[in-house]
């Protein structure tokens, strides 16, 4: 924590007293910091998947263009040098005000409310978003290869598909993953299939992670988004699919909610108009989950435990062939 005080008082001129550190999520570490009779949270993002500096100064572009349009975000701390972030030995670190401010609660209407409104609003504004930056992240609707990797050869034919691992592999979830290998490729077929003749509405700004963890509010009202990590441009829907399946899902049992995701869908087009094909919402949850799920048992294989994400997300593409007809 020493090390972390002397390059924050370089970088703001801050007499840190004390530093906290929080649970590590999988991308970042983050801390509380007290320093000058304030708290401030520091983020510290780490060499992950090709994240180079350009795709960071998007965020704060982002931020920048939500701001001027009228949409509540929580800004950064400038370094004394007026950039966004400094680095130190590879690891870069983002400095914002600290605000005594809670998440939104998926169990709770009026915040899904909330989060629809907000959601169309960031759409909205995100259409006229301009950047030459280059984003980390592409937009779903191109990355097919995400879910056809389960069983066909990825990365212009130099690695093998998840079943061929799980065939020579000898980790327990290899004999789940072929067990399961029937009902995931009926679910690739599906969603290929409704991907292949779906109509979107448009392209814009997408959040990606709009979930209750990016969505503040203060004594009840809502305060502001943040988290651009994962932002891209592409069509609406994607990112309806992704928010609505956050603010609709069962985790005890990992089923929908369906007429919640409805709900929230119809929220969402009265602000901005959206598709109401049940069928393809229905077929981008289940690419949700495939993605998600392949991503585990590749993972988890290949000695990284994340069998936990495919427990559920196995459940959640079950629950989801199984009663297509509710869509």
């Amino acid at each position: 924590m020493d090390r972390l005080a002397e390059l924050l008082n370089k970088h703001y001129s801050l007499d840190v007293g004390r530093i906290e550190k929080l649970p590590k999520n999988s991308t970042s570490q983050a801390y509380v910091v007290y320093a000058d009779e304030k708290k401030y949270f520091l983020k510290e993002l780490f060499h992950v998947r090709g994240v180079f500096d350009d795709n960071i100064e998007i965020q704060f572009e982002i931020i920048e263009h939500l701001a001027a349009n009228g949409l509540s975000t929580i800004g950064n701390v400038k370094t004394i040098e007026g950039k966004n972030f400094f680095k130190d030995k590879g690891v870069r670190y983002i400095l914002y005000p600290y605000f005594d401010i809670t998440g939104a609660d998926t169990s709770d209407d009026t915040h899904l409310e909330l989060a629809a409104e907000q959601l169309a609003l960031f759409h909205k504004v995100g259409e006229t978003f301009k950047t030459e930056h280059e984003f980390l992240n592409e937009p779903m609707h191109k990355k097919i290869d995400d879910i056809t990797s389960f069983s066909e050869m990825r990365d212009n034919f130099s690695r093998e598909s998840i079943l061929a691992i799980a065939k020579k592999s000898r980790h327990p979830l290899a004999k789940r993953v072929l067990t399961d290998a029937p009902m995931i490729m009926s679910a690739i077929v599906k969603v290929l299939k409704r991907l292949w003749s779906a109509s979107y509405t448009k392209e814009s700004l997408l959040h990606y992670d709009f979930n209750g963890d990016n969505l503040f509010f203060v004594d009840g009202n809502f305060f502001a988004i943040s988290d651009f990590e994962h932002s891209h441009i592409g069509y609406l829907e994607t990112d309806i699919a992704k928010a609505g399946k956050y603010w609709s899902e069962n985790k005890e049992d990992a089923s929908i909610d369906v007429r919640r995701f409805k709900r929230f869908v119809h929220l969402y087009d009265r602000i901005n108009t959206c598709s109401k094909d049940w069928k393809l919402y229905h077929a981008l949850l289940i690419y949700v989950a495939l993605r998600r799920l392949i991503y585990a048992a590749d993972r988890t294989m290949n000695n990284a435990d994340l069998t936990f994400l495919y427990d559920y997300d196995i459940r959640m593409i079950r629950f989801l062939m199984e009663n297509e007809k509710e869509f």
